[in-house]
């Protein structure tokens, strides 16, 4: 058609910003639910994500200021209720919802039938460790099950092939996405599984919501892979994707390039396992060796020939005599010697004991003399002390003393006036009584 028209054409921003004003006065405020997803907070503190259902998504962003007046946290898998206003980001051209509040409305229902899958297999043991095959430490044939299109598939062989370029590699072509998907899986893992071509088994994806992951939480899917005859890796999404296949798998990886090199050693591993066991190899060989020599130096020693272990015998015998005459002689001169000793009198030894005799009694008159003489001169000079200090010694030199009535001497300082005494003498008891007591040097008066 042609393009006639009196006025001038719109920009993209100019179109943007009408539809902009359109959708906020036509629609404005919204009530919606759905099930978030991709949800991510800024530094800012907004946050944005998809609202989705089983059909369609939106576009949301939630302002740092809007969650103030919103309940509870939130995270990928939530069901939410929000109320807000539907714009559009004109840089982009794509509408969003700009959330005013927000709430939990419960878990997403993909979510929840994931968690019921998921504790209904656990309680039936699928996940248990002790039925988990051991990956090999080498496999030459790497089987992968995935689309032919998937860039998983170009990741996981580039790595095989700068890993491990040993390795053959077997792909089963499969579905990824979408409800028929999982029979689809089944189908090539059956496969691979009856052919057992391989020494392990990639099952690979790339990321994607949970949606587009949910084929890999089939439970049909899971009950195949736990019958699985070959070990089984599995890859699929990014590290926080976790799938019902992860779980049943004997190993998870966190994405597709992982497994990959989970599934593989590398030449330098291969070397350096190659030299250990080499190296044990060895030490076992010359711990034989060893072993096998010592018997050979045992079995040399005990095959002796007879003229030799005759010989060997009579040397034996010889040096059993020679060990007996040397015994023999001497225990005979020992006997000889304490014969000799007690048939021969000891006249010489009875003499020197008597002389021995004599001598102790000697010096033990002389010590008992010496210490008489010494305790007498210690008593004589104890007497002359005691005559000293003898009470009538003095009373003979004419002195008298005091005493009470009772027989007790006195002192000076212990008279006074009217006490009564008893003056003794030499010969007599005189009976006084103090008639005035003064000290020495007090006049009278």
């Amino acid at each position: 058609m042609p393009l006639e028209n009196p006025k001038r054409p719109l920009t993209v921003t100019d179109l943007n910003r009408m539809v902009a004003q359109t959708l906020e006065h036509e629609i404005g405020r919204v009530y919606v639910t759905g099930e978030i997803r991709d949800f991510v907070t800024a530094a800012s503190g907004h946050s944005y994500f998809r609202l989705r259902d089983d059909a369609s998504e939106v576009e949301c962003v939630f302002f740092a200021s809007a969650k103030n007046v919103s309940q509870g946290s939130f995270k990928n898998g939530d069901e939410v209720e929000l109320v807000g206003s539907v714009g559009l980001y004109t840089p982009r051209g794509t509408y969003q919802i700009v959330v005013k509040a927000m709430r939990q409305a419960g878990l997403g229902r993909l979510y929840e039938a994931f968690l019921r899958l998921k504790e209904k297999l656990s309680a039936e043991g699928l996940f248990d460790p002790e039925i988990k095959r051991e990956i090999p430490f080498y496999a030459p044939r790497i089987g992968i099950v995935t689309s032919l299109k998937a860039a998983a598939l170009k990741d996981a062989v580039k790595t095989l092939k700068t890993r491990a370029d040993y390795a053959r590699i077997i792909v089963y072509p499969s579905l990824v996405q979408g409800a028929d998907a999982p029979a689809s899986l089944i189908a090539a893992l059956n496969v691979a599984f009856s052919r057992r071509e391989v020494d392990v088994l990639l099952l690979i994806r790339g990321g994607g919501s949970l949606a587009d992951l949910w084929a890999y939480n089939d439970e049909a899917l899971a009950r195949t892979i736990a019958k699985r005859t070959i070990p089984v890796i599995t890859g699929i999404g990014h590290e926080t994707d976790t799938t019902i296949a992860d779980l049943v798998a004997d190993m998870r990886a966190a994405t597709p390039t992982y497994a990959a090199v989970a599934a593989t050693a590398s030449k330098s591993d291969l070397i350096a396992r190659i030299d250990a066991a080499i190296e044990s190899v060895s030490e076992d060989l010359e711990a034989n060796l060893s072993n096998f020599a010592q018997r050979v130096d045992r079995a040399d020693f005990l095959c002796v020939s007879p003229a030799k272990r005759l010989a060997n015998n009579i040397e034996r015998l010889r040096y059993a005599r020679r060990a007996f005459s040397d015994a023999s002689r001497l225990f005979l001169e020992n006997a000889a010697q304490a014969a000799a000793f007690a048939i021969e009198p000891p006249y010489d030894k009875i003499a020197q004991c008597e002389a021995a005799l004599e001598r102790c009694v000697s010096d033990f008159q002389a010590a008992f003399e010496a210490k008489l003489k010494k305790d007498e001169a210690r008593l004589v000079v104890a007497q002359t002390a005691i005559e000293r200090m003898n009470p009538e010694r003095l009373l003979e030199k004419g002195y008298a003393y005091l005493e009470t009535t009772k027989g007790e001497v006195l002192s000076d300082a212990t008279l006074n006036r009217g006490d009564r005494v008893v003056i003794r003498t030499r010969r007599q008891k005189l009976l006084a009584q103090i008639e005035e007591a003064r000290q020495r040097g007090e006049k009278e008066s």
